[in-house]
């Protein structure tokens, strides 16, 4: 797997994720992410490998009752942001 095939599978599940709540998420969206992350952390990427294991534990408790939506909202978006930064995304605004 490359950096550019990992990106592209983080932004589908991302997608559903945006449309679709961390409530409903499949067992099988949280497996994909689970190899994802591991992928990320084999190519040396260990922030976007991170992020990517925060989002799964979250979505996780959201499912079992013990955090919010908010929380997985926050993970999210620092992913998203990763993703961003890495595809060299020129919008991004120094702080």
């Amino acid at each position: 797997m490359t950096i550019d095939e990992l990106r592209l599978e983080l932004e589908k599940i991302i997608g559903g994720l945006n449309s679709s709540g961390f409530k409903a998420v499949p067992v099988e969206t949280r497996e994909k992410l689970e190899k994802l992350g591991v992928s990320a952390n084999e190519m040396g990427m260990k922030v976007g490998g991170h992020l990517i294991d925060n989002l799964v534990k979250v979505i996780k408790a959201i499912q079992e009752g013990k955090s919010n939506e908010g929380s997985g909202s926050i993970r999210l978006l620092a992913l998203e942001f990763y993703l961003n930064k890495i595809s060299g995304g020129d919008k991004i605004e120094n702080l």
